[in-house]
């Protein structure tokens, strides 16, 4: 069986290329934080990959020190929680009076707190750095080409580990985070639709009212497509806005979290 490894970045003048990367298996994640990441680059199109780094999470000092520093931080805490809760296993001795059923059971609460803790690594910077799971090539030259692909210090066990390269020019990319949004009317409601992208979860959609200029946010909780890709291939989000009145012009604004924790606007 496989398991990959794959990483998203972007180039901030003056900063470098920025890297997070997230394993798709749990397993393959706790090998990650229990041993470190090796961080591989090549330059321009060839495959020639050179070590450039070995990141590692937090050691004690520094989660205190990050702790007491983003005091409330929820979402350090609930990563700190995650790190020392990794050797803690979910299994046991099988019922076979449950059977398949418990398995899959386990195997879903385990989908489902790797789920949560990718959300959260992704929500904020800080817990990303804490984990070992960010890195910054401040050596990057503005105008290159770069790939980089990330592997794991220690080996698996269960999985062929695939390190996908990510290719990258280091420029700014003022669009990265647009995305078209689909609109279909209805009586007294509006639906939108739009594509799912790697560079932003969990959105958020405002509305400002006919004839007013200030936006009020609609949901509470961000909007996560958590169904399987569609018949082409692609995943969707969407929202509802219902109880509007008829032949008025709104406004709207949608938004989305990067994966450097950072909320941006990708359509109005």
């Amino acid at each position: 069986m496989t398991s990959k490894i794959q990483a998203v970045g972007r180039y901030v003048p003056g900063t470098g290329v920025e890297l997070r990367f997230f394993p798709d298996r749990k397993s393959t994640l706790e090998l990650g934080l229990k041993g470190g990441f090796y961080i591989e680059r090549s330059t321009g199109s060839t495959d020639d990959f050179t070590r450039i780094a070995t990141i590692q999470p937090f050691s004690s000092a520094q989660w205190e020190e990050a702790l007491n520093l983003h005091n409330g931080n929820i979402n350090i805490e609930l990563a700190k929680d995650f790190y020392d809760n990794l050797e803690e296993s979910t299994g046991g001795d099988l019922n076979f009076e449950k059977g398949i059923a418990a398995l899959k059971e386990q195997k879903a609460a385990e989908d489902f707190e790797y789920m949560i803790f990718v959300l959260t690594a992704i929500k904020d910077k800080y817990t990303a750095e804490a984990l070992g799971l960010s890195y910054v090539d401040a050596t990057a030259v503005e105008g290159e080409t770069y790939q980089y692909r990330v592997k794991l210090v220690a080996e698996s066990n269960l999985y062929t580990i695939e390190s996908v390269p990510y290719r990258i020019v280091a420029q700014e990319n003022s669009s990265q985070y647009q995305n078209k949004v689909y609109t279909k009317t209805g009586d007294k409601e509006l639906s939108f639709v739009w594509l799912e992208t790697p560079e932003l979860s969990g959105c958020y959609v405002e509305r400002a009212n006919p004839g007013e200029t200030e936006f009020v946010r609609l949901n509470k909780a961000p909007i996560y497509t958590l169904t399987g890709k569609g018949s082409e291939g692609e995943k969707r989000s969407g929202y509802s806005d219902e109880g509007l009145i008829n032949y008025q012009t709104y406004s709207y604004r949608f938004y989305g979290n990067t994966p450097f924790g950072e909320e941006v606007m990708f359509a109005e």
